[in-house]
């Protein structure tokens, strides 16, 4: 149902019979389906087994990388304003 309005059963079934002759049927490659079999029995003995599989987040070396810049940064600040004052001092003596 799309819509708010219900629409009758035959519009839906003359959609699908005109997407039945246009689109070609599609099937997986064999090596395809054996992969995947592969890797659900993985997933399925790992989650048996408590193990918890999940993908890393794709922000996280960002958010790293961010970190270590600033401390870098910061660092570099530090050393600057040391010796600013040593050589303010080394100037006013």
């Amino acid at each position: 149902m799309m819509g708010l309005i219900a629409q009758p059963e035959c519009v839906y079934q003359e959609v699908e019979g005109q997407f039945v002759g246009a689109l070609p049927r599609v099937a997986a490659r064999p090596d395809f389906r054996q992969e995947l079999a592969s890797n659900l029995a993985l997933v399925a003995q790992h989650k048996s087994s408590g193990m918890v599989v999940s993908q890393p987040h794709p922000y996280v070396p960002g958010v790293l990388v961010g970190v270590a810049a600033g401390a870098l940064a910061t660092s570099a600040a530090i050393v600057v304003l040391v010796l600013r004052s040593r050589i303010e001092r080394r100037v006013s003596v």
